[in-house]
């Protein structure tokens, strides 16, 4: 799935540096784009049946509204650092 998004989403910028910084992939940057546009994602399965997907479900903002948040789970504590997430 990842890589016919990548194959549809190939005019745009990716956020080479948030990918880095958060892990997830693919990311872009849609600066300066007033309304990008994503394509559709529908599941298909034997039998017929179909499952669209709400663009929110698979495409969300990166970060934590320019937050670089870290959780340690062992030790039960969590880091935050206001940087740039665009």
């Amino acid at each position: 799935m990842t890589g016919e998004l990548e194959k549809q989403m190939k005019g745009y910028k990716r956020a080479e540096e948030a990918e880095t910084l958060t892990t997830l992939r693919p990311c872009y940057n849609f600066s300066g784009i007033e309304t990008p546009e994503f394509p559709s994602v529908t599941f298909h399965f034997k039998g017929g049946a179909e499952m669209a997907l709400p663009l929110e479900n698979y495409v969300a903002p990166a970060g934590g509204k320019n937050y670089h948040v870290e959780y340690d789970l062992q030790n039960e504590r969590f880091g935050f650092k206001q940087q740039e997430c665009n």
